[in-house]
């Protein structure tokens, strides 16, 4: 009955709330505990439904767009946050080598992966039964991070943004 009144009290929240906003509203921060208890009670819940012919045909057109080669669910991710473009920065990885360069930023970089790193590839390992495997997703996150890094040292260090 408290979780009904706390999430009727708040109304249906249009965004996730940050946990600085939950520790200045307790109200807020209510409403999150029980939203997140509902949440596994649902998820836990061994309780059987019928379902009926529309609801079957609902869920036959949400597999069918989750499935859907035409119906794309990613997105960049500076499609999700909003920011002002400072600057541009791209970067590469293969299995031997990464880079990056910013034109804004002033800087460039290449990196050869240590042997170490290199002979845990596809280059040196055909399967991944003794679980060391490297992936090339693991190098182009490095590659993300080493640009990243360059662009935090550029605008705290080479042209600092005024406060």
């Amino acid at each position: 009955r408290d979780m009904v009144k706390a999430i009727k009290r708040q109304g249906s929240q249009q965004k996730k709330r940050t946990n600085a906003e939950l520790q200045e509203n307790p109200e807020a921060r209510e409403v999150a505990f029980y939203q997140s208890k509902v949440g596994k009670a649902v998820y836990n819940s061994k309780t059987r439904y019928y379902i009926n012919r529309t609801l079957k045909a609902e869920l036959k057109l949400l597999v069918e767009a989750f499935t859907s080669p035409w119906v794309s669910f990613s997105r960049p991710i500076a499609h999700l946050v909003d920011r002002d473009n400072s600057g541009l920065a791209r970067g590469d990885s293969s299995l031997k080598a990464a880079g990056g360069y910013s034109v804004d930023m002033r800087f460039w970089w290449h990196v050869e992966w240590p042997e170490a790193v290199r002979r845990r590839t596809l280059l040196f390992v055909k399967n991944n039964d003794d679980n060391k495997l490297i992936s090339i997703n693991v190098l182009e996150y490095a590659t993300t991070i080493i640009n990243y890094a360059a662009a935090t040292h550029f605008f705290t260090v080479v042209e600092p943004v005024p406060n």
